[in-house]
């Protein structure tokens, strides 16, 4: 935790803040929800305002907002050592960011599409399958910029969204000019330079369980159940792939269905029992005709290899349209006839010479049968990427209908699929939007020849079906940007928010618009609906803004470091949950829009930056109190006057477990008063 102190105040307080000590390289690669139009730059803490000098009278108490400052590359070793400073433009500090948001979501470990990796400076600088991304020195021709601009082979990057703006470009190249250098290595000092922490993953999904007990964090790779009467995780849900772009309780609260999916290839849902965190149900599960060619023969057989015939034949399998096209000896599968197709003759052939892959063992049964079928029923180009029936891109939206039966899911693929929950079949496969689906929400009809379903669409549109036969009832078209989110409100209207920075109020049964909702100064990625008709709507402006059943603005929520992608009503709408980029989920007060506290779930690293925990977490209230696991309070800190001092020096007064209960419950909790704390022990490094 910090304290920072005026230069004219000496020992006055003017604000508090906690400080996480972050590893250079982030462990996680997801995008945030739903890709912004712009990324603004990154945040810089504000200078506190001067303060008056407290008298004895007026002591200073510890009353400014609690604040997770992300040191971002900046590791601090317990003893208080300082990181070496990287010269000119800082690739950890301010490229990393850039890369962050708007390219790892194709270009990370995982999905490393083109062979192009940029998670940190070193594999940035190893290229791809292009060859050389940068040329040190020269920013004009490196590949990165050529394809930034618009210039490069394949078109403009990042693929399928806007262009970065110009200052992030320019900046980019800066480093490239000065030579491309990764950051130096932090300076370590002594034995207590141990524990680090990892960038947190951004928050990308929120929701409360219909008891209002707990609440769903969905984040990279894994959805966080915390208990929000304590501030303390219950359970972690593991093994999603890339970020859990969306979450949804099932109206009995018993289950708990999470989207996610690797992009361009395939979505994914998964459906866990909230009492144990069992895993009930994944939709999608098992490899496609297109990953399963992926990984058994593409080594040999892609467009690379097609000229070395004595390697490939002239065979690529690494897309659709490849594998109908066939090699040197022809076509490879006959539409409807397994049977007569070379592929699976030579998935087949008994003389290892000649079977597929060539010098690999035999592919198992149950995976040439999954091709046979395929074929089978068509060779049909979309079931060559999803033979379940499963989204082929990743699901940024999921919701269950009101009586649970059925789950509607959204999709970069353009698609929103409607699935029986019980069987784990598809029910509607809802083609009707012209480019990504990012949302999802059932009316709250309790009759099934009444429900209808909305979508948010990036063509603009939010579109409306009917759940009896799945059929287009209309189209409300009236936004100028992507629709990012979607919601009924408890009258029967819908409300939406999108990339143009307006949350529109229509009427559900003529398709018009009822209200505008303006003044947010970036896009509005999520809404949140509470029972008595009040809308929160979360900004890439850093705010919450809470709107009354008018349409007028009730409170501003502002603390977030970053671009906010969810937020959440609790049921009985007492209180609001948001998160964002910074990776932090904040509780307010819905009533008067006060801060109550701040969740944070933290990887604790070793020296060597290898992860210890990824299951550790801190929660921190305004007034300075706090709680959370051993090894994160560990590489808590006081920042007193720019100094560091080991978070213990001060613990018996502000670790208050109780305090933080108290203060999540929404009750009043006394500051401390830090100047006479201060007096009394006085910091000492």
């Amino acid at each position: 935790m910090s304290t920072q102190v005026s230069e004219t105040m000496k020992r006055s307080i003017v604000s508090v803040c906690v400080v996480i000590a972050l590893c250079a390289m982030p462990l996680w690669a997801g995008s945030g929800k739903k890709p912004p139009a712009k990324k603004p730059p990154a945040a810089v803490p504000a200078k506190p305002a001067p303060a008056k000098m407290p008298t004895k009278a007026e002591p200073k108490t510890a009353a400014a907002p609690l604040v997770v400052k992300t040191e971002i590359a900046l590791p601090l070793s317990l003893a208080g050592s300082k990181p070496a400073q990287p010269k000119g433009v800082s690739f950890n500090n301010e490229i990393l960011p850039i890369l962050t948001q708007n390219c790892q979501r194709c270009h990370s470990r995982d999905v490393k599409r083109g062979g192009l990796v940029v998670e940190n400076a070193d594999f940035l600088l190893m290229g791809g399958n292009r060859g050389a991304a940068l040329v040190p020195g020269k920013s004009a021709d490196s590949l990165l910029v050529q394809k930034l601009e618009g210039r490069g082979p394949g078109g403009r990057m990042p693929q399928g969204a806007n262009p970065l703006p110009p200052e992030q470009i320019d900046k980019i190249k800066r480093w490239i000019d000065e030579g491309a250098q990764p950051d130096p290595d932090p300076i370590k000092t002594g034995p207590a330079a141990v524990f680090q922490v990892a960038a947190p993953a951004p928050v990308t999904a929120l929701k409360y369980s219909p008891d209002g007990k707990l609440l769903a964090v969905g984040t990279y790779q894994r959805v966080e159940l915390w208990d929000v009467m304590t501030g303390q995780p219950v359970r972690v849900l593991k093994g999603h792939t890339d970020a859990v772009h969306d979450v949804a309780f099932s109206p009995d609260g018993k289950r708990l269905a999470a989207a996610a999916g690797a992009p361009s290839q395939r979505g994914e849902v998964k459906i866990w029992e909230v009492a144990s965190g069992n895993l009930v149900k994944h939709l999608g599960e098992g490899l496609s005709v297109s990953e399963l060619l992926a990984q058994k023969c593409t080594v040999c057989h892609n467009k690379s290899t097609i000229a070395n015939t004595a390697v490939s034949g002239g065979l690529a399998l690494d897309s659709y349209d490849a594998v109908i096209k066939g090699g040197k000896a022809g076509k490879i599968l006959t539409a409807g006839k397994s049977g007569e197709s070379l592929l699976v003759k030579l998935l087949l052939e008994t003389d290892k010479n000649k079977r597929m892959p060539k010098g690999g063992d035999p592919l198992p049964q149950e995976q040439i049968d999954l091709i046979k079928a395929w074929i089978d029923k068509g060779a049909k180009a979309d079931e060559f990427q999803s033979a379940s029936g499963m989204h082929t891109d990743a699901i940024y939206g999921v919701a269950f209908s009101p009586d649970g039966k059925l789950l509607a899911t959204a999709s970069m693929d353009k698609t929103v699929k409607v699935w029986d929950v019980d069987a784990g079949k598809l029910k509607y496969d809802l083609k009707d939007c012209s480019d990504a689906v990012y949302s999802v929400a059932f009316s709250r009809d309790s009759d099934p020849a009444k429900l209808r379903l909305i979508a948010g669409s990036a063509d603009k549109s939010v579109k409306m079906w009917g759940m009896a036969d799945g059929k287009v009832i209309r189209s409300l078209t009236n936004h100028q940007d992507i629709v990012y989110a979607v919601g009924w409100l408890p009258d029967g209207r819908i409300v939406s928010a999108s990339a143009d920075k307006v949350v529109k109020v229509w009427n559900a049964d003529n398709g018009q618009v009822v209200q505008n909702r303006g003044g947010h100064q970036e896009p509005v990625h999520d809404v949140a609906i509470a029972p008595n008709g009040e809308v929160a709507t979360a900004s890439g402006d850093r705010t919450v803004r809470v709107w009354n059943s008018g349409g007028g603005v009730r409170a501003t929520l502002q603390g977030h470091d970053d671009w906010i992608y969810a937020v959440a009503f609790s049921p009985d709408g007492k209180f609001i949950a948001s998160g964002g980029s910074d990776g932090q989920v904040k509780i307010w007060n819905a009533a008067d829009g006060k801060l109550l506290a701040t969740l944070l779930s933290l990887t604790v690293l070793d020296a060597k930056g290898k992860p210890v925990s990824d299951d550790e977490w801190v929660v921190m209230t305004p007034e300075g109190y706090y709680n959370g696991s051993p090894a994160a309070i560990k590489v808590l800190q006081w920042r007193i006057e720019g100094k560091y001092y080991p978070a213990d020096r001060y613990e018996k007064t502000f670790l208050q477990p109780d305090k933080v209960r108290a203060a999540l419950g929404g009750q009043k909790v006394e500051p401390v008063n830090l100047t006479a704390l201060l007096d009394a022990a006085p910091a000492k490094p």
